[in-house]
């Protein structure tokens, strides 16, 4: 009996020993699975997240806090424009040229450190539009994309705010070399500074004439000369804005060939921007540095490489 018991002991410790050793290993993989999901999530967020930076909100539940969108009371004026505001960003829309004459917006720095929701690609009439807006259809084979206003990119932060940005009222007609190139480029780098600035007030829209070509079965559609993209900063101290008014074609030229102050585009467009701003401090609209808005030169040459492919 005695033999059986001091096998069995030694039985039982084998046994603790080779748990703990399993034990062990399993705690091991467990912890360089962890430093290598970081190392992975480190480099999909990119080196321009700040060291020690954590996401304020899980993917998909991000909002801009309602009281930044309204203490802007900087939409634009001028024209005969239905205003319609939705949750994350408001337009002008013309009747006439069946798009917006302007969409405004704040982007944030932490709405685009937070990881995206999926891309909609489910575009759709806007129903708040009283006088009713394109439909898909009306781009289709018309050698013309669904061209975003405001980018899906921008509005990524949040499953409500990429729906509202596939509204056919957020969409212009744009040529494919033209939307995958050059405005591509200028989203990107409003992205860039809008996290360097910590936050922006974006405007875009086309520059219309009365004049242009139209397209559309159900709906005519009229295809613009030229887009602009107006920014402004709106953290103090050194508040300042620059404005970009791009050729709707095959651009070949660095976006800094396309800069231009907020008086500029409101001679070209009729609008009056950032009124109540301007009446104290006019200088921010008849002036703009473009050496203060960095452009990142590997966007350029990428653009030039595979952007402007037809």
């Amino acid at each position: 009996m005695a033999k059986l018991r001091n096998n069995h002991g030694s039985e039982q410790r084998g046994s603790n020993t080779g748990y703990a050793s399993r034990l062990g290993i399993f705690l091991v993989v467990i912890v360089i699975g962890i430093v290598l999901i970081g190392y992975a999530l480190r480099n999909q967020l990119g080196q321009s997240i700040p060291e020690g930076y954590v996401p304020v909100a899980q993917k998909g539940d991000y909002t801009i806090p309602k009281q930044d969108i309204e203490d802007l009371n900087y939409l634009p004026t001028g024209g005969d424009y239905e205003v319609v505001h939705h949750a994350h960003y408001s337009l002008g829309y013309n009747e006439d040229a069946e798009q917006a004459a302007w969409v405004a917006y704040p982007l944030t720095a932490e709405s685009i450190y937070v990881p995206n929701v999926k891309r909609s690609n489910w575009f759709t009439d806007d129903k708040r539009v009283s006088t009713k807006t394109a439909v898909h259809s009306d781009y289709s084979n018309s050698g013309y994309t669904r061209g975003h206003l405001a980018p899906a990119g921008d509005m990524a932060f949040n499953r409500e705010a990429m729906t509202e940005s596939f509204f056919m009222s957020n969409m212009s007609p744009q040529i494919k070399v033209f939307n995958a190139g050059v405005w591509k480029e200028l989203e990107e780098n409003v992205r860039d500074w809008a996290i360097k600035r910590k936050e922006l007030y974006v405007v875009s829209g086309p520059i219309l004439k009365g004049n242009e070509k139209k397209i559309g079965k159900k709906t005519k559609v009229s295809v613009p000369t030229a887009f602009y993209k107006i920014l402004l900063d709106i953290k103090d101290p050194g508040r300042e804005a620059i404005a970009f008014v791009v050729p709707h074609r095959l651009c070949t030229e660095p976006l800094d060939a396309f800069a231009t102050s907020i008086d500029e585009v409101e001679k070209m467009t009729g609008l009056d921007f950032f009124s109540k701003l301007s009446a104290s401090t006019p200088e921010i609209e008849a002036n703009f540095d473009v050496t203060a808005w960095r452009l990142d030169k590997k966007r350029f040459q990428d653009r030039l490489k595979n952007g402007n492919r037809k």
